[in-house]
Parts: C-alpha cells; structure tokens; sequence
C-alpha cells in the first residue's frame, strides 16, 4: 500500500513540475515578446484606416527600406493643371427608369521632363569659329500624373424612377477609374499645342542656364 501510495504521490509530483515548467516557459515567452515590442518595434505606428465603417480595422506603419537609390537630372520645361470629368453608369439597361449615373470632377498635375543625365561628349558640338555651342538633347516626354483628390467633386447620383441610392465604388474599383482619368489626363498632354510649349521652354530654360557660362550663342536641338 505505501508503495502505491508513494508512487501515485511521485507521480502526482512529476505532473505539478510539468505544469510550473510550461507555465513558466509560456511566462518567459510573453516577457520576451513584451520587451521586443516594446524595444525592437517601437517605430511602428498603428493608425486607423480612414473613412473605413469598420472603426476596428487598423494599419501599420512600420520603416521604409531603401533599396537604391538613383541620380536623377531632370529638366521640367512645363507644368500643367489638369481636369477631368468621369460619368459611372451604374444603370440596368437602357431604359431611363432603371437608370443610375453619376458624374465625378477629377482634378491634377501634369508635367513633362528631359532627361539631361543621357547627355554626353556627342550630343555637344563647340565651333570656335562662330562661337557656336551646339547641343543635342532628348525630347520631352510626359513624366508625371498626379490627381488632387482633395479637389475631387462628386455631383449628386441621378437615379431612374425604379433605383436608388448612391453609387458606391470599392478601393479597387476606385483606383481603375482614377488610373483611366490619368491615361487620359496623359492623353491630353500629348497634343502638339501642350508638346510644343513644352519643346519650346525645354529649349529656352536650358539656353538661358548655358548662358551664365558662356557668351557665345547657344543652339539647342532635339534628338531625332
């Protein structure tokens, strides 16, 4: 009977020490994580997501990694204020009893850049005689797009007899419709009207650096 006993009690024994042992591992584990948090984690920043209906839904910022970097040398000859109006045709058919439309004002800048860091020894032709300097450089391109949704203006959904409501667009869906606003915005900036000025300041605006260095005349072309 003692032996029973004692074995039961060592056994009974054997079992606390298991459960102090997992309670402790699990504490230390908890303790370690609190102070990496605490000490490792501390530039992460939750915020909550704005304009989100579920208030528990939250972000993390944690830091911006720098993966390269690299040397640009842009001249911006031109600089254009863009507007673009979208309708969403939500309708069922074509019927105007089913119709629902909306149209969305989207404003943003546009601006073309040339790209002077491909710029060498070839692209520069100096003539003593005349005291010509000659320069070849790149033709403008459309460097940019940037919509200003602090302008963006909704007017109101116009429904047909049988919907309503307004239109409610997803993140994603958003982000198509603002995507096809900038390729037309681009568009846009491709006209001759807008391609020329740009030609015409990109040569002027360098013109006028060249000058500070050197008083001859200065002649700038286009790449063909």
């Amino acid at each position: 009977m003692l032996n029973k006993r004692n074995k039961k009690s060592t056994s009974l024994t054997r079992k606390v020490r298991f459960i102090k042992n997992i309670v402790i591992i699990i504490a230390v584990m908890l303790i370690v994580s609190m102070v990496y948090l605490k000490f490792f984690k501390a530039d992460a920043k939750t915020y909550i997501v704005p304009n989100s209906t579920d208030k528990t839904l939250k972000i993390a910022s944690e830091d911006t990694i720098v993966n390269k970097i690299h040397n640009v040398n842009k001249l911006v000859p031109l600089e254009i204020d863009l507007n673009e109006n979208i309708v969403i045709d939500n309708s069922w058919g074509n019927l105007d009893i089913f119709k629902k439309i909306q149209k969305v004002h989207f404003y943003g800048t546009g601006n073309y850049s040339v790209d002077l860091s491909t710029i060498n020894k070839k692209n520069i032709n100096i003539n003593k005689v005349t005291n010509t300097i000659s320069i070849t450089i790149p033709k403008p391109v459309v460097d940019s797009i940037s919509i200003d949704r602090d302008k963006t203006t909704y007017e109101g959904t116009d429904n047909g007899l049988f919907r309503f409501g307004d239109i409610k667009l997803s993140a994603d869906e958003y982000n198509i419709i603002e995507k096809e606003v900038k390729t037309r915005m681009t568009e846009k900036l491709k006209n001759d009207e807008h391609y020329n000025k740009a030609v015409d300041n990109a040569k002027q605006n360098l013109s006028n650096i060249l000058k500070t260095v050197s008083e001859g005349s200065i002649k700038i072309e286009l790449e063909k």
